[in-house]
């Protein structure tokens, strides 16, 4: 009997189970979102702590951190991919900014540029997002595909600082200027110092500023 019923009903019973192993999933999965921090975020957080206090080597430390974390959440894949929340290109573009400000602390001017560089590579300002090909989207990352144009001004103006602070080091090193191309970027932007209001925080306050003396 219960054979001819497991014959009738073997569609059903195979529907349930399916349903009842994903609910078992999303119940899983919803829980571990529930604790889950992006990496990306905790660890430039902590390498701006370790900035603003001055500590040179454990920033950069936990500034590469946060940048191997964006690379990796690039590089989801199937489930993951629209599970987790998107890596910030936004972020990363401030770490590198941060690491090439760091790079200046320990007089490394080559590295410094070539920071700087990935920085502008990342985040050129606001006529790199207002007509975004499906190429750029898949460079720099999806999550800017839809962004206001509140996103587009706070990012521009995060570029003027990031090319206004390489523009500054170049004033100092004339010679690296010159290998270097001195003068395609956008200018300093309207009245900005080196760092000024380089982003907050994810989800907090000032974040730290840099230093004209730096420069």
């Amino acid at each position: 009997m219960f054979g001819k019923f497991l014959k009738k009903n073997w569609r059903k019973l195979a529907a349930l189970t399916l349903v009842t192993v994903l609910g078992c999933a999303l119940v899983v999965a919803q829980k571990q979102l529930a604790v889950w921090e992006s990496p990306q975020v905790t660890f430039y957080n902590e390498g701006l702590a370790f900035y603003n206090e001055g500590k040179v080597d454990e920033a950069m430390v936990a500034f590469d951190k946060s940048l191997d974390a964006y690379k990796a959440g690039r590089r989801r894949e199937g489930w993951q991919k629209y599970v987790y929340p998107a890596t910030s290109t936004e972020w990363a573009a401030e770490a590198h900014h941060k690491k090439a400000i760091l790079y200046i602390m320990k007089q490394k001017a080559p590295q410094a540029i070539e920071s700087f560089k990935e920085s502008i590579k990342l985040n050129s300002g606001a006529d790199q997002f207002r007509e975004l090909t499906a190429d750029q989207v898949k460079y720099l990352g999806e999550e800017l595909r839809n962004m206001t144009e509140a996103d587009i001004q706070r990012l521009d103006a995060k570029a003027k600082i990031v090319q206004y602070d390489l523009e500054m080091m170049f004033k100092k090193n004339p010679s690296m200027a010159a290998g270097e191309g001195k003068g395609k970027g956008k200018g300093k932007g309207q009245g900005q110092k080196p760092g000024q209001e380089p982003g907050e925080q994810p989800g907090g306050k000032d974040a730290g500023k840099g230093n004209r003396d730096d420069i």
